[in-house]
């Protein structure tokens, strides 16, 4: 909005009608309008503004630890609920779930969304503090992550330090292998040595979710096609650093999830001797299975 500009009274006593006269022109200028630049408000911006969403807790996002029903909504830039998603992943909105002091505990589910916009799911999260992650693509719009904090009230065991970097995972009798070129990295899934026959999950061969250990960033990961292993993903790595992943795949209909400590290198460094050296994750590196909705 262009500011007024105010002309104050001068002490000066003004001789001659000439003079008076030029005065009161250059008062007149002042007042007057003058072209205004373009509204910095324009349509591009104003296309940004639709296209940036929140997502709020409905509700106190503090509870007490153990099962509890959670309720959210995504809100649009004039603050109202969206009650049209487009379908990603076979799913209109994914929730990810980590333990905000350890992201190798972690829950991928898919809640329900009422005709008032709100997503309820029933979820059993442990004492601590829980990151959540809302990735979902409203009509019209953009994919995008969105994220809040939930607070489960109780008494919180201690936690072990991320473990070294590994390449090998346990979980539920399979045995999954991580492979590494550049930014793509690919999974494979042997029950009892020999490869077993992924099941499409979420449309692709499996599902993962990266997350940054300094900051809980989310890092968006692109499947493959197919289900033929390795199952392969292509991750926009933001920068190097730590992170846990999350790799979910589908066998006999039953969907298992394996964790690993990744660690991503600068481009012109090398990982150190033995850093992604095997390292067998038992039952305690797991994340929690009872979050997948399948």
């Amino acid at each position: 909005m262009r500011a007024r500009i105010r002309v104050a009274a001068f002490p000066f006593i003004v001789v001659g009608v000439f003079l008076v006269a030029f005065l009161a022109g250059q008062v007149i200028d002042l007042d007057e309008p003058t072209p205004a630049p373009a509204h910095q408000h324009d349509a591009s911006s104003a296309e940004a503004e639709a296209d940036e969403f929140e997502v709020e807790v409905v509700g106190d996002a503090a509870a007490p630890a153990g099962r509890r029903t959670l309720r959210f909504e995504v809100l649009d830039g004039d603050g109202k609920a969206v009650t049209a998603y487009d379908e990603r992943h076979e799913r209109d909105l994914h929730l990810i779930l980590v333990d905000k002091l350890d992201p190798r505990i972690y829950q991928h589910v898919h809640p329900k969304l009422g005709d008032d916009g709100v997503w309820t799911i029933a979820l059993d999260l442990g004492p601590g503090s829980w990151r959540m992650y809302a990735d979902t693509q409203p009509s019209g719009a953009e994919p995008v992550v969105l994220t809040a904090d939930l607070e489960a009230v109780g008494s919180r065991p201690p936690h072990d330090p991320l473990a070294s970097p590994n390449v090998e995972a346990t979980v539920d009798g399979f045995t999954v292998g991580l492979a590494e070129a550049g930014n793509m990295l690919s999974f494979t899934v042997e029950r009892g040595g020999r490869p077993v026959q992924l099941e499409p999950y979420l449309g692709a061969g499996g599902h993962l979710v990266a997350i940054r250990a300094e900051d809980l960033d989310y890092l968006h990961a692109h499947p493959m096609e197919g289900t033929d292993q390795p199952i392969g993903f292509h991750v926009e790595f933001d920068e190097p650093g730590r992170y846990v992943l999350h790799f979910d795949f589908q066998v006999e209909g039953t969907v298992h999830s394996a964790t690993f400590v990744y660690e991503k290198y600068a481009e012109a460094s090398t990982a150190p001797e033995g850093d992604m050296g095997d390292h067998d994750m038992g039952d305690d590196d797991m994340g929690e299975m009872s979050g997948h909705d399948h």
